[in-house]
């Protein structure tokens, strides 16, 4: 859960989203056609000056968390970039994921002794885990659905490694899987 900000904090980050809003205006006044910003740099100001009044007068006015929020609320990208600006790079670091190296094809011919043997109608293969499959048989690529016309097909799970193929594999037929 993140901290909640001081009033401080936030009338810190309306004088800095001031600027920042209107160098967003004055950019799109120099270069041309942009879309305004929603709250003008002014409306920032003034409510930036009326918390900051409020705070400095030790009011115990339970509305000063409120038009702190307010503020913040108005500020709005402008409110983040200023966060950025006054705390610095701020915000954690990014720790990199392990390299993923995708597994190499399997080609075999079909026999009594290959990956998949001859009459099988599926097997596991968990080497593909996780990866869509590309299925070729005697070099054909096949598709994923019955079409109903007796044609060969085949159905992976890339959940579970669970290869279905139809019709059952023949003796010496060549096959091809490759993970995509």
């Amino acid at each position: 859960m993140a901290a909640l900000l001081s009033i401080s904090e936030i009338i810190e980050i309306g004088d800095v989203s001031i600027y920042l809003s209107s160098n967003n205006n004055s950019r799109g006044a120099l270069f041309g056609s942009r879309m305004a910003s929603p709250i003008s740099p002014v409306e920032i100001d003034v409510v930036t000056d009326a918390l900051r009044w409020g705070l400095e007068g030790d009011s115990t006015d339970d509305t000063l968390r409120g038009t702190a929020n307010y503020l913040l609320w108005m500020c709005g990208k402008y409110g983040q970039q200023a966060q950025y600006i006054i705390s610095g790079a701020g915000g954690g670091t990014v720790v990199p994921g392990q390299s993923v190296t995708r597994p190499e094809p399997l080609d075999f011919i079909v026999s009594a002794s290959s990956v998949i043997v001859t009459g099988a109608t599926g097997a596991t293969l968990s080497a593909f885990i996780g990866w869509n499959l590309q299925f070729l048989r005697g070099g054909i690529g096949q598709n994923t659905t019955d079409v109903g016309d007796g044609s060969s097909y085949y159905g992976w799970n890339r959940t579970t490694g669970a290869l279905t193929i139809s019709p059952a594999l023949q003796e010496a037929e060549l096959i091809r899987i490759t993970p995509v």
